[in-house]
């Protein structure tokens, strides 16, 4: 589109009465079609959401999958995605930072 600072008085003039045309023959349009509005505007309202028979059918599919997976033998629940340490394994972790912390202290520190 032009840039309306580049047009001469004759044209602006002329871009105003037909603006006010279209104008005229909208509101004249909007009245035949039974007060319709004619121009999409932007979206109004809330957000579309899930309907409850949406939301019951989706709770419905998750316990069927669970109940699939407890039912397989020896089947375990999904990991995140972090390994379980065993109790013995945690015992020698324990043991080995207190002697480590045993020794430091020994020789007087209070930091490794």
């Amino acid at each position: 589109m032009t840039n309306l600072l580049n047009l001469s008085s004759h044209d602006l003039k002329q871009a105003i009465t037909l603006k006010e045309r279209l104008e005229r023959l909208q509101a004249r349009l909007s009245d035949l079609l039974g007060g319709a509005d004619t121009q999409a505007g932007p979206r109004t309202g809330k957000q579309r959401g899930i309907s409850a028979a949406g939301r019951a059918r989706i709770a419905a599919a998750a316990r069927a999958r669970w109940a699939r997976l407890r039912k397989v033998k020896g089947a375990e629940r999904p990991s995140n995605g972090r390994r379980q340490v065993s109790a013995a394994e945690r015992a020698r972790r324990s043991a080995r930072a207190k002697a480590r912390w045993a020794a430091i202290k020994r020789a007087g520190g209070n930091r490794l």
